[in-house]
């Protein structure tokens, strides 16, 4: 019986920080809770846009590099 506790003990700890990972709002949505958020180069360019629902990213994303060209999607 010990020997389960001990293997089930590390999985119920892994669901609860996931699970408060998922609950708790992105730090990149807390001025713009619903909407895109967008961050900039010093160049003044785009260098990341966000979406974010209820302050959780939700959505599209799109990384560009400095010259506006997307680097990720």
């Amino acid at each position: 019986m010990i020997k389960h506790a001990f293997l089930i003990l590390p999985f119920l700890m892994l669901i609860n920080i996931s699970t408060a990972f998922t609950d708790s709002p992105n730090s990149i949505c807390k001025d713009n809770p619903d909407g895109i958020v967008t961050e900039y180069f010093t160049s003044g360019r785009e260098m990341i846009e966000l979406s974010c629902k209820i302050g959780r990213l939700n959505g599209d994303s799109n990384m560009y590099y400095e010259d506006g060209i997307i680097k990720k999607r």
